[in-house]
């Protein structure tokens, strides 16, 4: 109940009412909000409706990549190529999906940078909870820079804290070669809604790969 504040005649104002709602399990929340005026005329063009969605993911989540995955964003932030979802053993460098039939796919351009980033994660009170994938390597074009930032956000993507830099150029890789990565995720156990973000960026070097999360 808000009591307080004005609003003019032709004024309009904002007031933030999420922090007010208990909106940490999955479903659509129904929010009715209404003004009351003992002055007011007309009772018809009080009230507004919403909906608001929660759809977070839970633990253990695992995705192969054999299709393209609802529970990712993918979005290209500059140059002419992003991630997507391919199948089979691709090109430069040619390597074949360790789990199923495809792989999520950094194309590489030029300066590209994108995001691919996965839905929100409900890790309120979880255990030692983690996130593995495997990240292909190659030896090929050791002047490009091309890598991946592994982030989290708690704010719903304003901010991001790094998780980890890995490099797609390795020297000890003469064929290209999936390796297994993981990252401690405890320190956002006491949060519903975690945001875990690839965030890619490609010089020309050769395709970025990532099998099985």
């Amino acid at each position: 109940l808000l009591t307080s504040g004005t609003i003019d005649i032709l004024q309009s104002d904002t007031f933030e009412i999420t922090n007010l709602l208990p909106v940490s399990q999955n479903g659509t929340y129904h929010i009715m909000a209404w003004l009351e005026n003992v002055v007011d005329q007309v009772k018809t063009n009080d009230t507004v409706f919403a909906d608001y969605t929660v759809n977070l993911l839970t633990l253990p989540y695992n995705e192969n990549f054999n299709v393209s995955p609802s529970t990712f964003t993918f979005t290209q932030l500059s140059g002419n190529s992003g991630w997507s979802v391919q199948q089979g053993q691709g090109s430069n460098p040619v390597i074949n999906p360790v789990y199923g039939s495809g792989r999520l796919t950094f194309a590489s351009e030029l300066g590209a940078i994108a995001s691919a980033r996965l839905q929100p994660l409900n890790l309120l009170g979880t255990r030692n909870p983690k996130i593995e994938f495997w990240y292909a390597h190659d030896n090929n074009n050791s002047s490009k820079d091309d890598k991946l930032f592994v982030r989290a956000s708690v704010d719903g993507g304003t901010t991001y804290q790094n998780l980890g830099e890995i490099k797609r150029y390795n020297t000890a890789y003469t064929t290209p070669t999936f390796v297994y990565y993981t990252f401690d995720l405890s320190s956002y156990a006491m949060y519903s809604c975690v945001i875990i973000d690839f965030y890619g960026q490609s010089y020309g070097g050769g395709n970025q790969n990532i099998d099985r999360i």
